[in-house]
């Protein structure tokens, strides 16, 4: 890392004032990247101090001048940052592995882990669930909705099999993560940077809840839900072959169409075990009723980060009797 830096602090300074080139990864260097993310990957799967250590670590980010160094950046957000390149699908996952890994919790730690809360931040900035395009196809305000449910697509519009279409989302790669799902890993049949994200998600909700207040400074509806969505109505569908009127999902071997549902559940599963089941009550009073699902809203906002779509599911006292309750 440290020869890492040292080369971008004297590449930085020799281009001062000129707008900076991509380069892509030739061999050497995809070869390399795998090696050095393999070793976080496993160290940190198997030592909870090597873990903090590597968390603890922050190199100088060099200033305009190239030699000021007053930032400084930690490991979170130089993954994150290398997941923001174009980089292949397979260094993709990697990359979400490692820091999942890194994030994992201590045997016996059951408080919500600080280093989870920042990764969520991290994620929401860079956009991998695209929260503000997912819009356009749900009923929520701009900026607030999510991926609608595969199913009701075209309910009433059979096609031909020559005009099914290969996915329901434009071929750009402004749609993040649904768009390396559908244009690259669905052309190979293989979809490593799906695995990846599917199980850094199911170790952020299990170490660190689902924060309520997630995207809370531009988003009409904070919180977890699009993440949850993401997997319950646009993985799930398209891996287990149940979404209509699009052709079905290619794998390449039985064995990846295994992997990609069994990540997908394991999020389903991180979330339902961690909401909170309402008592059953016998025969209770409208009130109770009411007081009850007050609370039961109040503890899913606050652990999974979920809010109701409409303000309230009770009618005013006046317009329901008992016996109707």
């Amino acid at each position: 890392p440290n020869d890492t830096h040292r080369s971008q602090s004297s590449s930085s300074s020799s281009s001062k004032g000129k707008t900076p080139s991509t380069k892509e990864l030739d061999e050497v260097g995809k070869n390399a990247l795998t090696s050095l993310l393999s070793l976080i990957s496993n160290v940190a799967a198997r030592c909870p101090a090597a873990r903090e250590y590597i968390l603890d670590i922050q190199l100088p980010v060099p200033g305009t001048d190239g030699v000021s160094d007053i930032l400084q950046d930690g490991c979170l957000e130089i993954l994150f940052s290398l997941l923001t390149t174009e980089i292949p699908p397979d260094i993709r996952g990697l990359t979400f592995m490692a820091i999942a890994n890194l994030l994992q919790s201590k045997p016996g730690d059951t408080g919500k882990s600080p280093m989870g809360k920042k990764a969520w931040e991290l994620m929401e900035c860079c956009q991998f669930v695209p929260v503000k395009y997912l819009s356009r196809y749900s009923s929520f305000a701009a900026g607030a909705g999510s991926a609608p449910s595969m199913s009701m697509y075209n309910r009433n519009q059979p096609r031909d099999d020559g005009d099914v279409p290969n996915s329901y989302f434009p071929k750009t790669a402004d749609y993040g993560m649904i768009y390396i799902f559908e244009h690259v890993e669905g052309v190979v049949g293989t979809y490593p940077a799906t695995e990846g994200f599917l199980y850094l998600l199911t170790t952020l909700i299990k170490v660190a809840g689902c924060p309520s207040d997630l995207g809370s400074h531009w988003r009409l509806r904070p919180g977890c839900s699009p993440y949850i969505e993401y997997v319950t109505d646009f993985i799930l569908p398209r891996a287990s072959g149940t979404a209509r009127h699009v052709k079905p999902l290619p794998f390449l071997t039985v064995a990846d169409e295994g992997r990609l549902t069994s990540r997908a559940l394991e999020v389903v599963e991180a979330v339902l075990v961690r909401y909170v089941v309402p008592l059953a009550l016998d025969r209770a009073t409208l009130s109770e009723l009411r007081e009850s699902n007050c609370l039961t809203m109040k503890a899913a906002n606050e652990e999974l980060g979920l809010s109701s779509n409409t303000s309230a599911i009770f009618c005013p006292n006046d317009s329901l009797d008992e016996d109707d309750a």
